[in-house]
């Protein structure tokens, strides 16, 4: 597989196309799976349902596999974690 930077179609409000952070593809240029990644410094629920969109808007093709990559630091982890676990099921 190769990971192809850069490869987008559109973003999460339907705008001008955004930048894609990770395609993965095989050898011949089939496209296996979209990655999307974003900081989750708290509980902005636009925020976050707008990442999802972007990683579905991403991917016109219905991939089987995509990926939600999500980074924080912060000092209360534990509680921001479980927020965003209760979240998830609405989005």
């Amino acid at each position: 597989m190769t990971f192809v930077p850069g490869k987008e179609n559109c973003s999460g409000g339907g705008k001008k196309p955004g930048e894609l952070d990770i395609l993965i593809e095989t050898p011949d240029g089939t496209a296996e799976s979209v990655i999307e990644a974003f900081n989750l410094g708290g509980m902005a629920r636009s925020f976050i349902a707008g990442h999802f969109k972007k990683l579905f808007g991403y991917d016109a093709n219905g991939l089987e596999n995509n990926y939600m990559i999500v980074y924080a630091e912060k000092a209360d982890f534990g509680n921001l974690w479980q927020e965003y676990l209760e979240y998830l099921p609405g989005v």
